[in-house]
């Protein structure tokens, strides 16, 4: 029986091996920022995308867990940021490669 959450040295290697460009870019942002939280707007300047958020789709569903949260302006609006924490790696099984 496969271990439910892989860990670092079996599992982070697999899904980020092959990532496209664009991905892996984005995944490398987030994960550069050591647990700090970017904004859509954030990342798309830092990397001159127009929208990180389907891209941001896809490396959850690889398995890279992206952490979010609701934010709140000063003006009521609200805004989405996203996050690698340190703790969270995978979340799925190798069983899914």
């Amino acid at each position: 029986m496969k271990n439910p959450i892989p860990s670092l040295s079996n599992g982070m290697g697999k899904v980020t091996a092959n990532l496209p460009r664009i991905q892996r870019a984005v995944y490398n942002f987030l994960l550069r920022g050591k647990g700090r939280r970017y904004s859509v707007a954030d990342i798309s300047t830092a990397l001159h995308l127009s929208d990180p958020r389907s891209h941001i789709r896809e490396l959850r569903n690889k398995g890279i867990l992206i952490e979010d949260e609701w934010r709140k302006t000063e003006y009521g609006t609200r805004y989405k940021v996203f996050y690698i924490s340190n703790h969270c790696l995978l979340y799925t099984s190798d069983a899914a490669d």
